[in-house]
């Protein structure tokens, strides 16, 4: 019978989640947060492994490709990085609204993930031409920031050398997503201020 592995993809995502969270915490601290999001505790001398193969990573010069992704998107990207023709008029709108709400721009990599999530429902299973313009710019907004925590998931893993695990979210809708990740981004933002309070 074979052996389980000590650690899973899944593990390592919560273990990068804490980590990119807090750069400079040290093994006790990330083990405590990835523990929090992981809903069990994962051993410290495990954590402790995983932590040094991610700084190692991290230091590591990124390849052009992974740094070309990390760009600001653009009609003009879409020859190198394609998008569905049908969906670019929605990017554009969903473009404005992210640029609006956090002040940088799309990123290529985010853009590539809204394109993959565009046929996730907003909360039924309503068809997007079916929308009215409210329910379109709440769709866009939940799409985007899906795809900006899927694309930091996708870039933690490829730091990590990891297979990132999305099987929590494939098959929830947009705000059901969303509400999910607004949990995990609860745990990180308060370990994060406790982590400093303690400092």
């Amino acid at each position: 019978m074979p052996r389980k592995p000590l650690i899973t993809d899944k593990d390592k995502s919560y273990i990068a989640m804490a980590y990119h969270n807090n750069l400079d915490g040290n093994a006790v601290t990330i083990k405590k947060t990835a523990s929090l999001l992981a809903g069990r505790d994962l051993g410290l001398s495990t954590v402790q492994r995983e932590l040094a193969h991610l700084r190692e990573k991290h230091r590591e010069v990124p390849s052009d490709d992974e740094k070309n992704q990390d760009q600001p998107w653009t009609i003009g990207t879409i020859g190198k990085y394609p998008v569905s023709n049908d969906f670019v008029p929605h990017l554009i709108h969903i473009k404005k609204i992210w640029e609006y709400q956090k002040g940088s721009p799309l990123t290529i990599r985010q853009a590539l993930w809204c394109d993959k999530l565009k046929g996730f429902p907003l909360k039924d299973e309503k068809r997007l031409e079916d929308l009215t313009e409210t329910q379109l710019i709440e769709w866009g907004t939940l799409l985007v920031r899906n795809a900006a925590w899927y694309a930091e998931l996708e870039r933690w893993g490829m730091i990590g050398n990891y297979q990132v695990d999305t099987s929590m979210y494939d098959d929830k809708s947009l705000s059901e997503i969303w509400n999910n990740i607004t949990e995990y981004t609860d745990i990180l933002r308060n370990n994060r201020r406790n982590g400093a309070n303690n400092g």
